[in-house]
């Protein structure tokens, strides 16, 4: 439907990083306009930098630029490369 993010992060200390992605508005699958929605990310990056974890909080947004219903939670991710096997991230 149009929706597309923008993000950019900044290192906050040694392994630290803040992310901010912006997801601009667009419309739903059947074409009604839907707001934007922000996403902060609060995350550490393991020393071997195949991993990261960390906190979020994500707000969504109506058409008119007002916040709406706001979720945090804790992420994790792991490294994929090409010699990973799908037992490894379980």
């Amino acid at each position: 439907g149009g929706n597309f993010c923008m993000g950019i992060w900044k290192q906050t200390g040694r392994f630290k990083y803040f992310l901010n992605h912006i997801q601009w508005q667009g419309n739903d699958p059947f074409g009604n306009p839907q707001g934007g929605a922000r996403l902060i990310e609060q995350v550490r990056l393991s020393p071997d930098a195949n991993s990261y974890s960390g906190t979020f909080t994500f707000t969504a947004y109506d058409t008119s630029g007002n916040p709406g219903p706001s979720l945090t939670g804790v992420i994790a991710g792991t490294r994929i490369t090409t010699s990973i096997k799908f037992t490894d991230l379980l």
